[in-house]
């Protein structure tokens, strides 16, 4: 296997504590387009961009029907949610940027979120993580987001690397499906709902608890990649 030299981040939920603001805004979308879905069920699916998760939750119909009007509500009612509530950072993430350039790795943020949402998200938590990182890939550069892999690809593609010298750090299942279909590595972080076995199944090599935890463990987890 190649030598790893990148590694792309996920940014909901893996370095900012948004998923509960997107479990939110869908569920709300949801209602006031006459859906009834249970938040237990959308939870799952959260990971993945607006473009699958609708199609997934109701199916082909409900996409073709109302996809454009459930995705447009659903931005809207996550940015003013995220305008009027703080935003928490997971301790250790901006170090984290940091640590990754000293083991010579180059980053990018590989994110499901389009470049608006993205912007938002920096303001609301208050951290620049377009300058922490090398590159920056989100929903708006692809046509598939997650579990697709074309996300992976066009981050890899972004820092001048092969998917294969590069991993993917996520906190759902979707990220690891989506950097093994891409022939990436993937770590994952298991705090934010998902258990290492979901995890491990969906095609994490190594699995860690939080950002804190890859600080303390990154040399050893790096290893376990190869």
């Amino acid at each position: 296997m190649a030598r790893l030299r990148g590694l792309l981040l996920d940014l909901d939920g893996t370095l900012v504590d948004s998923n509960g603001f997107h479990l939110d805004a869908w569920h709300q979308a949801f209602v006031e387009l006459g859906h009834r879905v249970s938040r237990a069920r959308i939870r799952v699916e959260i990971g993945k961009g607006g473009d699958q998760l609708v199609r997934d939750l109701l199916g082909e119909a409900v996409e073709r029907d109302d996809g454009a009007a459930l995705r447009s509500a659903h931005d809207r009612l996550f940015e003013a949610r995220i305008r009027h509530a703080p935003l928490r950072v997971f301790p250790g993430a901006p170090t984290l940027m940091g640590l990754l350039r000293a083991h010579d790795l180059r980053t990018s943020l590989a994110t499901s979120s389009k470049r608006r949402q993205l912007a938002l998200v920096e303001r609301a938590c208050g951290v620049p993580w377009r300058k922490l990182v090398d590159e920056t890939t989100t929903a708006s550069d692809v046509e598939h987001s997650k579990p697709h892999p074309d996300l992976v690809h066009a981050a890899a593609h972004k820092l001048g690397l092969r998917p294969s010298a590069c991993a993917l750090l996520g906190d759902t299942p979707w990220d690891a499906q989506a950097a093994r279909r891409a022939g990436a590595r993937a770590i994952g972080i298991s705090g934010g709902g998902n258990s290492p076995g979901v995890l491990r199944r969906a095609g994490a090599g190594a699995v860690v608890r939080d950002v804190a935890s890859l600080l303390h463990r990154l040399p050893r987890v790096l290893a376990a990649l190869k």
